[in-house]
C-alpha cells in the first residue's frame, strides 16, 4: 500500500512538471488590468503634510502622492476604493478639513505616449517647482518645459491630461489667476 502511494505520488510530481510547460506556452498573456486613476486633493488640519504623506503611503499603500508645502494640502492618485482607504486612515487622525476631486477619473496609462495637446500654465511665482513636481508625478507628463522667467511652464500630454492638470492646478491656487495673468 506504501509503494503504491509513493509511485502515485511520483507519477502525479512527473505529470505535474511536464504539464506545466506545456500549460504555459498555451496561455495566453495576461493583459494588465486597465486602472481608472482618480486624484483627490486632501487640504489637512491638526497634522503636518509629510506626516499625512507617511500615514496613506504606508496603511492604505497610495501609488502616487505629492505634498503642496504652505497649502497645507496633500495630492493623491490611484484606484477609487484606495483614496476611500487613505481617507479613512486620515479621518481616523481628524486630519481633513475638506476634500477636493477637480477632474474625472481617468486611464492614464493609455493616455501616457500621446502628445497631441499643448498646455501652457502661468505659475504663482515661487511655485514652479511644485508645479513640475504633481504633473510629473501626478500626471507622468515627461514632456515639459519651464521658460527662461521661470513663470511659465509648458507641457506636451493628451488633451484629458492638460485638462486635468489645469484643473487640479487651478485647485491647488498654483496658477496666476486667469484675469491677472495678462498683465505685466
Amino acid at each position: 500500500m506504501r509503494a503504491a502511494r509513493t509511485i502515485l505520488m511520483l507519477t502525479l510530481f512527473s505529470a505535474a512538471l511536464v504539464a506545466s510547460p506545456l500549460q504555459a506556452e498555451e496561455a495566453t498573456p495576461q493583459e494588465r488590468p486597465r486602472m481608472l486613476l482618480s486624484h483627490r486633493v486632501y487640504y489637512l488640519q491638526g497634522m503636518e503634510p509629510r506626516e499625512a504623506m507617511t500615514l496613506v503611503r504606508t496603511r492604505p499603500g497610495v501609488r502616487k502622492i505629492v505634498i503642496v508645502p504652505g497649502r497645507a494640502a496633500m495630492v493623491l492618485c490611484d484606484e477609487a476604493p484606495r483614496l476611500d482607504e487613505a481617507e479613512a486612515v486620515l479621518r481616523e487622525h481628524d486630519a481633513i478639513l475638506r476634500i477636493a476631486e477637480p477632474n474625472a477619473p481617468m486611464f492614464l496609462e493609455e493616455m501616457g505616449l500621446d502628445t497631441s495637446a499643448t498646455g501652457i500654465f502661468d505659475v504663482e511665482p515661487g511655485r514652479t517647482l511644485d508645479v513640475v513636481t504633481i504633473l510629473r508625478t501626478m500626471y507622468d507628463v515627461r514632456n515639459l518645459q519651464k521658460s527662461e522667467e521661470g513663470n511659465r511652464v509648458t507641457i506636451q500630454a493628451a488633451p484629458p491630461i492638460v485638462s486635468a492638470a489645469d484643473a487640479l492646478l487651478r485647485e491647488l491656487g498654483l496658477l496666476v489667476p486667469v484675469a491677472s495673468a495678462g498683465k505685466s
